[in-house]
């Protein structure tokens, strides 16, 4: 109790530090502790709550994990929509203004170009027709529950009662919450989906990256994957008589056949056979050199896409998640364990929330009994476990997007031949402190126009280089979008079936279910089973692979429909005896469908089968222990491999030959304390600067780095007058958490296939102030080893015994709106950090990072779990921050400690346990 009590007043005074600075700035002249402390929630007593049919229990731990009791399920997503909005309705609030593209209500003119491009994409309105026309009648039901607690919980209470934030926001604006509508929960799928839409970002890159480099070049940096080394997810089946078998032991398996006659399951509406060129095709010599003429149209969309809001983190190489489920054969409890945790962006707070919900008797009526992790904003749970089976989500990353080029002219664009004239709709945006905006989204049969969205389209494509083969490039080529989350789906009717699923029959229907964001969905249950399903709505082609822009003036480039859901990957109770799902290929190289052609690597998932089966090869059973030690594994796959080419670089210079001798001995594990984790990731992030970096054109490096380059102008001349080489100075355009190369799995494959090419021209490097040229490989991989030498001796000092990877590799929790944005106090009040963090990219414990921005760290395990089927008692997890969204609150972030200490917390199932754990008892009543 005193360690207590000096907590609170250590935390009290530090509110009371960062006041007097707010007040010293001149924000603070009404502010006080009070102030801050205004919006902490009631935890304990009774609250009346209206709508309820009968009180609803909240018991919270020492950690603000609540679990609700309830006797019917309205009345449980009633209490959720009020708890959560008591701990975290600033979040919600921001949330489904981000997804309405009403930013500009809350924050004012800054964020005006933001709601263009929401609004152009129409994320709301997609929402809106889900829940007026395809939404099951209980999921309108448990929503509209949802959102009356929500508005139980606003109503009467002020801004600043609400959140800190308000009233901070209160300075400059005189904005207030309205209520909270049922659409606003669905529509917060849209921004899951957008954050794991799948390889946008490597169209737009593969089509810059034509301005100066070949297709041949291009290739070598998207290597194919290689299935001989990294398992996919399934293997050993196949499709046949219009369903996929998988291989291994499918004993007692119902069939599933379900009505497909669309090729969509129940997942959505859509309007194909499923048929088509599923091994896709060429786009044909018009449409590359079409791509020559549009790197400005491209460049633009990819910096629009780098100003947007990552509510779940940075998309692109990298975001992922770990998952894997191991049968009860090969465990210490003779029943399944199953692990997760997702890799998404870091943010203050987290953007999971733990909470169970419990029917007080599960019937038919109310039939809930699960615990996990779910989304502020939207009722029911995403990741986590019911009374039967338990369940994990990585990114599947399939390509449900293509960009597609768009001949406009006069209000009409070109498909076929023909001019057709485009759908056109006007949006007005609110501005707070500024004038309303009108603007016109307008749009082709292939979807919305993006290239609208940027002042430097106005003349774009003048200089197009086609041929006869493409339409004349008129004012230039605009950019549309088809993407599978802008077609009205059930993905929320998927939510409340996986909660309630009993069986792996259920677990697979529900998937149908689930449209956006194709996931991995992993499953292990009471009765020893374990299994994987492959769900969403992927997209078969007429022509074209996804890998590049398609010519949207030829039709046959459109898609064709989806892959019925009968026909997606798909296993249970594999012969191996466990499942991992880590963002690798899904099947292997004989499935007949294209689900993408950028998938991650491997690496990750590798390792994690690797390590499983070092304890099973020989008759070793998995323990929760070894569940732990696998997530929380920091090997570096990659400098297994090239470490040994850098430890036979002869090195003269005993200033850099110290650095080096890190290397030796070192067992590639990335602890925070490592120095040479610390040098060798600067010695990765130099060789992709050198062989890389000063190849790729401005618009993918990061923004501030200038080099002088050959002109991209393939008919400038060699040399000057005078001899020297004709260069021109260019500078990246990129955000330095989303440039190139940015040292993620496809490029640890990249460097794995040229390190067996000493002569390639990609390990050349050109001259450096007193640094000659580097004509090789072992010359290039000499300069890298200096540069991290110097660069490390400028950030952490000359001594390297001082040296660790964690005081480079560090984590910052940043409130995503005020906290990035407000002012100096302001932000101090609401962000946390840094931690120094043990892991690195593409390491199980993927604290991921970008070489060519820093090595700060751009994304994270934002929770782990690992359930036990045998006991759920024993099962335990953690979260990145704490589950209130408050500042300064004692659960603010009492989990990001342990969590980046590779700890974790018990988790209370059973009635007993829960009560066993509760310190606070709050009860609502009608």
């Amino acid at each position: 109790m005193p360690a207590k009590k000096s907590l609170r007043r250590f935390r009290i005074l530090g509110i009371v530090v960062v006041l007097l600075l707010v007040a010293g700035s001149g924000y603070g002249t009404w502010w006080s502790v009070s102030t801050v402390r205004a919006s902490f929630p009631q935890l304990s007593g009774e609250i009346t709550v209206d709508g309820l049919s009968a009180p609803v229990t909240v018991q919270r731990d020492a950690h603000g994990i609540p679990t609700l009791y309830g006797e019917t399920a309205e009345d449980l997503f009633t209490a959720q929509g009020f708890v959560h909005a008591q701990d975290r309705f600033w979040e919600m609030d921001v949330r489904r203004h981000l997804t309405a593209g009403r930013l500009s209500e809350m924050f004012g003119e800054s964020q005006v170009s933001t709601d263009i491009f929401l609004r152009t994409l129409g994320w709301r309105d997609i929402a809106q027709r889900e829940y007026d026309e395809l939404l099951s009648e209980d999921t309108r039901r448990y929503l509209q529950a949802y959102a009356d607690g929500v508005n139980a919980y606003l109503a009467g209470r002020s801004g600043k009662e609400i959140s800190v934030e308000y009233a901070a926001l209160g300075f400059v604006s005189d904005y207030t919450p309205e209520e909270w509508d049922p659409v606003d929960s669905v529509a917060w799928l849209k921004a899951m989906a957008w954050d794991l839409r799948g390889n946008m970002e490597d169209e737009i890159d593969r089509a810059l990256l034509q301005g100066r480099l070949s297709p041949e070049q291009i290739a070598d940096l998207y290597p194919a994957y290689p299935y001989e080394r990294n398992r996919p997810i399934v293997d050993g089946g196949g499709v046949g008589d219009g369903a996929y078998r998988p291989g291994g032991d499918t004993t007692g398996l119902a069939g599933l056949t379900g009505d497909d006659e669309n090729g969509t399951g129940d997942a959505g509406t859509g309007d194909g056979t499923g048929d088509g060129d599923a091994d896709g095709g060429g786009s044909g010599e018009a449409l590359d050199e079409a791509l020559e003429g549009v790197s400005t149209q491209l460049g633009s969309l990819a910096q629009t896409l780098d100003g947007m809001p990552a509510l779940l983190g940075r998309n692109g190489s990298g975001i992922g998640s770990n998952s894997w489920a191991v049968s009860g054969d090969y465990t210490t409890t003779g029943k399944p364990l199953l692990a997760n945790d997702p890799h998404l962006g870091p943010s203050m707070p987290s953007i999971w929330y733990q909470m169970g919900l419990r029917c007080t008797e599960v019937t038919e009526e109310c039939p809930y009994a699960v615990a996990g992790f779910t989304f502020s904003g939207m009722p029911g749970v995403v990741i986590g476990h019911n009374d039967t089976i338990a369940w994990g989500f990585t990114n599947l990353g399939a390509d449900v997007s293509d960009l597609y080029l768009e001949r406009l002219e006069d209000g009409r664009y070109l498909r076929d031949g023909e001019l057709v004239p485009y759908e056109t709709r006007t949006e007005i945006i609110s501005v707070a402190g500024g004038e309303p905006r009108e603007f016109t989204v307008r749009a082709t049969e292939n979807g919305p126009i993006l290239s609208d969205r940027s002042d430097e389209l106005d003349n774009v494509g003048e200089h197009a280089p086609v041929d006869a083969g493409a339409p004349d490039r008129g004012q230039g080529y605009a950019v549309s979008l088809r993407w599978t989350a802008l077609e009205p789906s059930r993905t929320m009717d998927a939510v409340f079936a996986l909660n309630t699923a009993r069986d792996f029959d259920d677990f697979r229907q529900a998937a149908r279910l689930f449209a956006v964001p194709s996931q991995n969905l992993l499953y292990a249950d009471t009765e020893g089973n374990i299994g994987y399903q492959a769900p969403g709505m992927i997209p078969v082609r007429g022509k074209g692979d996804g890998r590049l822009p398609a010519p949207g003036w030829d039709s046959a480039f459109a898609w064709t429909g989806y892959i019925p859901q009968d026909e997606l990957p798909w296993e249970y109770n594999p012969e191996r005896g466990y499942i991992v799902t880590a963002n690798q290929a899904v099947a292997g190289d004989g499935y007949p469908y294209l689900l993408t052609e950028d998938w991650s690597y491997g690496t990750r998932s590798q390792r994690i089968d690797d390590l499983i089966q070092t304890v099973i090869a020989d008759g070793g059973k998995i323990s929760m222990g070894d569940m732990r030690s696998i997530q929380l594994d920091n090997s570096n796959e990659m400098a297994k491999v090239l470490t040994p080419y850098l430890l036979k670089v002869d090195i003269d210079d005993p200033y850099i030959r110290e650095a080096q001798q890190l290397l030796e001995g070192w067992d590639y594990t990335q602890d925070s304390d490592s120095a040479a984790a610390a040098y060798y990731n600067a010695v990765w992030r130099h060789l992709l600067k050198l062989a890389f970096g000063h190849k790729l054109p401005k618009e993918v490096r990061v923004e501030g780095q200038c080099l002088w380059v050959r002109p991209a102008d393939d008919s400038a001349p060699l040399e000057d007058e005078h001899g020297k080489p004709v260069l021109e100075r260019e500078c990246g355009d990129r955000k330095p958490d989303a440039a190139q190369p940015d040292g993620g799995d496809r490029w640890f494959e990249v460097v794995r296939i040229l390190l067996e090419e000493p002569e390639s021209e990609w390990w050349t490097s050109p001259a450096d102030r007193d640094d000659p040229a580097a004509d090789n490989r072992d010359e290039l991989l000499a300069k890298a080893m200096k540069d991290a030498r110097w660069e490390l001796t400028s950030l952490l000092g000359k001594d390297i015994s001082t040296w660790s990877w964690g005081r480079l590799h560090q984590l910052s929790l940043i409130n995503p709106t005020l906290g990035a944005e407000g002012p100096g106090p302001v932000r101090w009040l609401l962000n946390r950090g840094p931690w120094n963090l043990s892991g690195g990219k593409d390491a199980v414990n993927a604290t991921g990072w970008n070489a060519a921005g820093g090595y700060k760290v751009t994304w994270v395990p934002s929770m782990r779990m690992i359930v036990s089927l045998a006991d759920f008692d024993d099962s335990q997890w953690i979260n990145l921050s704490g589950n209130s969204g408050h500042a300064y609150h004692d659960n603010y972030t009492d989990q990001t400690g342990m969590w980046a200490r590779g700890e974790y917390l018990p988790w209370a199932w059973s009635d007993e346990a829960v009560a066993d754990t509760t310190t606070d008892t709050l009860t609502l009543r009608p």
